[in-house]
């Protein structure tokens, strides 16, 4: 029985423009959606416990240690490993993932549920990603030999570990029985980076994790579990040069267990692979005991095929308890993504592409039938083996950060669910996508949050505020309506400076800043170095075409401010002088 883990797929903080859309289209989705389903999604079975004490020994470190154990078994997996040299590593991590999940089958016949195996890889100190695990079993009599067990069994162990370590590995097997039944456990896990090895206790509230990527990437990401319902973007250290990289994780003191998930991002892509996760331990030794944390109480689902109402009260409950606003249920996007998530599972399962998931995961994320500006969108997914009980899966999405930020942001107001039952197995499984929409304040307000900021920055650099200056006559709006209706960053600055020149008597130079937030809008160095700086801001939306998100754009027409003017962002300031002037755009800010 192979153990598979469904990842949660990580975001990248902004949306490239003026390429090929990295989004599948609506007609693209609605062809998968439309072929028909698999027959059996859900082909492996795990047992649920609420708690399950590991046997140790457990991991301080994170590393990747090779073992060279002295069991048949060992020996076998050592001279495969042998076989290929430099792609395959016996370690110490690997085995004992075997071992307790080996355990666990001798005593229930069965995987642990996805949750308990994590756990499990955690307090490992798992340094590989996606990792799997399988076993052999049987019926035994007690005055059979190990010896016996291994030659009548070792045929079968050795074709399946050829069949399944391939490509770059880590992976560990061990050998168990009781009461008249045997097991031999084996697990292997894909190293997407070569981690540095790192203590898990987190003294001072945080931990560093070093390493250096196998794959290719442009920029890493990382978020760590902060609380019961928190999580917080790790710093990620800017002196450090890709493959190589550093993130520094702030963690909770107070919490016993704190999760931490890398996201490496090939170059172009908005689509995060998972190359690092580590469960942290803020308190300095961490429990050998696995205890299923609830987040609500049990609900169980009423509709056999879907449990999307039972689904969104309970995340609407949690919301609450985390002090975060309401999600509303997308229908139309609803519908989609249950069409979709039979496909999804499938490729997560190894019965079909891969791509399909990816195709699944991005053309949900797009939020095509959303229905308003959506600014952009998250995934996560879950299944659990619950008998029907809709609070294991949200306790099983709100276990790792990613599944916390997709939601519980407090940006996130609609979401959709594509729920999947499989009610002889007891399984339940779902594909969620939040979005976060345009808000709906007025243009002044979302000026005065920017000029705000802009002037919090430069306070921090040591610089007086920014003058902030109204823009002429009605040409802020023109401007705005202009981006609304389709016309590009570009033309439209172009036309605000132009209305500018009518009417100003000092030079003038122009920026164009695209953003998902304005909070975390990134404010150019230039900006918060001029010693007088005065600002006519205006921001608008704007979507390219073939893309499924909108962006703010705030576009900002500098002017110089004499030395005997007053610099103040408390009220715009209208300049009142008519001559033409030589208007000048700068590059725009990345």
């Amino acid at each position: 029985m192979k153990a598979l883990r469904v990842f949660p797929f990580a975001l990248a903080s902004f949306l490239a423009c003026a390429h090929r859309s990295q989004f599948p289209s609506l007609e693209a989705l609605e062809k998968l959606a439309a072929k028909p389903p698999p027959a059996e999604v859900f082909k492996s079975k795990r047992v649920s416990v609420e708690k399950w004490e590991l046997s140790g020994p457990l991991a301080t470190h994170v590393a990747l240690s090779p073992r060279s154990g002295s069991t048949p078994w060992e020996g076998l997996l050592a001279q495969l490993a042998q076989s290929r040299a430099g792609a395959l590593t016996p370690s110490e991590d690997m085995h004992c993932v075997a071992r307790e999940v080996g355990r666990f089958a001798l005593e229930h016949g069965s995987q642990p549920s996805a949750d308990l195996h994590n756990f499990i890889e955690g307090r490992c100190g798992a340094s590989v990603v996606r990792v799997w695990t399988n076993w052999i079993h049987g019926e035994v009599p007690e005055d059979v030999s190990d010896e016996k067990v291994f030659e009548r069994w070792k045929g079968d162990l050795e074709k399946q570990l050829r069949e399944e370590l391939v490509g770059n590995r880590a992976a560990g097997v061990w050998f168990g029985r009781k009461g008249g039944r045997a097991v031999v456990a084996f697990a292997s896990g894909e190293r997407k980076a070569l981690i540095e090895p790192m203590e898990l206790a987190a003294e001072g509230g945080a931990v560093t994790l070093r390493g250096e990527l196998f794959i290719k990437a442009e920029k890493v990401r990382a978020l760590a579990n902060r609380g019961r319902y928190g999580f917080s973007e790790c710093e990620v250290d800017s002196k450090v040069v890709l493959p190589r990289f550093s993130v520094r994780c702030q963690v909770a003191p107070e919490d016993e267990v704190a999760w931490v998930q890398v996201t490496a991002f090939p170059p172009g892509r908005i689509l995060g692979e998972l190359v690092a996760e580590v469960l942290a331990l803020p308190g300095g030794s961490g429990p050998k005991e696995y205890l299923r944390v609830p987040y609500t109480a049990p609900l169980m689902a009423k509709d056999v095929g879907d449990f999307s109402p039972e689904l969104l009260t309970l995340v609407n409950q949690v919301r609450a308890q985390a002090g975060l606003g309401q999600l509303r249920l997308s229908a139309k996007q609803s519908e989609t993504a249950a069409r979709l998530a039979p496909h999804y599972f499938s490729a997560v399962f190894g019965q079909a592409e891969e791509m399909v998931a990816d195709t699944v995961v991005m053309g949900l994320r797009a939020g095509w039938n959303v229905g308003g500006p959506v600014l952009f969108g998250t995934f996560t997914s879950s299944w659990v083996m619950s008998g029907g009980d809709v609070s294991a899966v949200v306790g099983d999405m709100l276990a790792h950060p990613w599944g916390r930020e997709a939601l519980l942001d407090s940006k996130v107001t609609e979401v959709a669910f594509g729920p999947i039952v499989d009610s002889a197995r007891g399984a339940l499984g779902v594909v969620v996508s939040g979005y976060a929409l345009m808000d709906e304040r007025r243009h002044p307000e979302r000026v005065k949050e920017v000029v705000d900021l802009i002037n919090e920055r430069r306070a921090e650099k040591g610089m007086a505020p920014a003058l902030w200056v109204s823009a002429p006559g009605d040409s802020a709006e023109r401007t705005v309506a202009l981006m609304k209706d389709g016309e590009d960053p570009d033309g439209a600055l172009t036309f605000l400076m132009r209305e500018c020149g009518r009417v100003l008597n000092r030079r003038v130079s122009g920026w164009i800043l695209t953003t998902h937030s304005l909070e975390e809008l990134q404010i150019p160095e230039e900006l918060l170095q001029r010693q007088q700086l005065g600002i006519i801001a205006v921001v608008g939306q704007h979507k390219e075409r073939a893309e499924p998100w909108t962006n703010y754009v705030v576009l900002l027409v500098l002017t110089d401010v004499g030395p005997t003017q007053t610099a103040s962002a408390s009220a715009p300031r209208t300049c009142e002088c008519q001559a033409e002037m030589k208007v000048s755009m700068a590059a725009p800010s990345p």
